[in-house]
């Protein structure tokens, strides 16, 4: 009776371990709440804006060329070999005017939240979007009578979001004026199978305080309605292992997550029935 009662828990316990593993799929798929219509995003400003220390590209374009290179940064000697050095970290295939910025050196934004601007001095850019800071230098160089038809183009050089956990680390770039948390995520070639949908942490700098904020890509309504669906600069997300990778760290963790064993389970199944027929 004894070995009867043993042999139905073991049969109890390969069930639930069988049930479990069978479940996966919900908790890898976004959007389970995705129906044909409209869904409304979030009433917040999406735009990225400029924040002290950020580097920025400026490049002023006129009619004449002499006229152009006094407003335009640019390294010691035109060195082609820095900027592509400062392209390769900051995703150069994302900028607008990729060929006319070859040989500009970025502005770095002081803490004032100004940069220094040749032949103007200090501009106040922090707060602005790149389209602001792109009105607000133009009128800046007409209404001093610096020139009179300029072209301006702004990109940005620097500014990341940070990815950690099972997300796979290091940095990923920004290279639009509006950037989501699943364009970073497609920029890293999606999750990781094991990594959890429902609990991605995204710690955010506001103000004096590191306020952290939870999103579920499963859930598409509660997700566009985040304050942190669209991500800014210096951002932090977090993506939390299932308990499958992290079971991996233990010896028999990866037993458990072995193909052999979940392939011997059917069989352990079929044994435990007849024994129990027999007893």
């Amino acid at each position: 009776m004894r070995m009867k009662t043993f042999l139905q828990g073991c049969l109890f316990v390969a069930l639930a371990m069988f049930a479990i593993s069978c479940g996966c799929p919900k908790q890898v798929l976004y959007f389970q709440d995705t129906v044909d219509g409209s869904v409304d995003t979030i009433a917040t400003d999406p735009s990225i804006r400029i924040q002290p220390y950020d580097k920025i590209y400026i490049l002023v374009q006129t009619r004449d060329p002499q006229l152009t290179a006094m407003f335009n940064l640019s390294y010691p000697g035109n060195n082609s070999q820095m900027m592509q050095l400062q392209m390769s970290g900051g995703n150069a295939g994302g900028r607008r005017n990729n060929q006319q910025m070859q040989y500009a050196a970025p502005y770095t934004v002081e803490a004032d939240g100004t940069i220094k601007f040749p032949f103007i001095g200090k501009l106040k850019i922090a707060g602005m979007t790149r389209p602001e800071v792109i009105d607000f230098v133009t009128n800046e160089l007409v209404s001093r009578d610096l020139v009179k038809d300029p072209t301006v183009f702004v990109e940005y050089a620097n500014l990341k979001v940070d990815f950690l956990g099972s997300g796979g680390g290091g940095p990923v770039y920004i290279d639009r004026d509006q950037f989501s948390i699943l364009d970073a995520i497609s920029q890293r070639g999606d999750l990781k199978i094991t990594a959890r949908r429902d609990n991605i942490k995204v710690i955010r700098q506001e103000g004096n305080l590191k306020k952290t904020y939870t999103l579920d890509l499963r859930n598409q309504r509660e997700l566009l309605k985040s304050p942190v669906y669209y991500l800014r600069q210096n951002d932090i997300v977090y993506v939390e292992p299932r308990p499958v990778e992290q079971n991996q760290a233990t010896v028999n963790g990866q037993a458990l997550s072995s193909i052999g064993f979940w392939t011997s389970v059917p069989s352990l199944i079929f044994s435990l029935l007849t024994m129990l027929k027999v007893w």
